[in-house]
């Protein structure tokens, strides 16, 4: 049995692009408008494509928790520079031009409706899609179960992993070892995407420098890798605290992770790194 753990987030923005339009009517007045029938049709044919291609036997699709984000109770800025962006289009000053941000396409809302009914979409409370993904795939019944997603941060997570928008790299298996050390990478590196410093001055090559290579024909040894990124943080000036906060904001959720029951994570400590 082979199934497809899909990022409906990043289905849902990208598809809802590709079916929206400007037009045009005079000098001074436009209007955007979006084709949700279109945009069903593709969400349909890309699931059923991609099925083909991996040689599924079926689909299933996550969204994130719309209404909440666990990670704000650990950090409170994270993903705030889209929740800024978003607040200051409500009240615009007309002297001050506004910059950039990641806006939400028209048919946002219809399309995640459409992955809730027609497609059985899982979503938890305070989960985001990439947790999600990352506990189902990593759960301890059998079958093959490949995250399909372009979200560098499913690197984080062990088990099979396809990137449609690398297709050339087929589907890749990432182990254990290897998903861990990515994890501590991006605690070190932070991500500015999602709002997350991570050490001062530190870098991907210089983080890759800081952390033990993954021998293949050695035990990686996480703990030793944890006590090179606290030893950077230290050196920076920050804390042990600081690393452990960011570190808990870069772990994208594995079996164990999450009470479905109470609606609790489980948050991150160091001592999950010991093989």
């Amino acid at each position: 049995m082979r199934t497809l753990l899909i990022d409906g987030d990043i289905l849902v923005y990208r598809i809802s692009h590709q079916h929206q339009r400007v037009d045009r009517w005079d000098a001074d007045t436009w209007t955007y408008y979006g084709d949700e029938a279109a945009a069903r049709r593709s969400i349909g044919l890309w699931l059923e494509k991609l099925e083909d291609r991996l040689d599924a036997d079926e689909s299933r699709v996550f969204i994130s928790d719309s209404r909440a984000n666990w990670r704000h109770n650990v950090l409170s800025s994270y993903k705030g520079n889209r929740a800024a962006w978003a607040e200051g289009q409500r009240g615009i000053d007309p002297l001050v031009l506004s910059k950039p941000g990641p806006q939400r396409p028209l048919l946002h809302a219809a399309l995640r409706d459409v992955l809730r009914v027609e497609y059985s979409a899982e979503w938890a409370d305070t989960l985001e899609a990439d947790d999600l993904m990352g506990i189902r795939s990593t759960e301890p019944h059998g079958g093959d179960r490949i995250i399909v997603s372009a979200d560098k941060d499913m690197a984080t997570v062990p088990g099979l992993l396809f990137n449609p928008d690398k297709p050339e790299l087929g589907v890749r298996r990432i182990s254990r070892p290897q998903a861990d050390h990515t994890h501590l990478m991006q605690t070190l590196t932070g991500d500015p995407t999602d709002n997350y410093s991570g050490c001062k001055g530190i870098g991907a090559k210089r983080a890759e420098k800081l952390l033990p290579a993954i021998d293949h024909d050695q035990a990686w040894d996480g703990l030793v890798a944890w006590d090179a990124v606290v030893g950077a943080y230290v050196k920076a000036g920050q804390t042990v605290e600081d690393a452990l906060v960011q570190a808990r904001i870069a772990r994208v959720l594995r079996h164990g992770d999450y009470d479905f029951a109470r609606s609790e994570v489980r948050l991150w400590e160091p001592e999950g790194l010991a093989c």
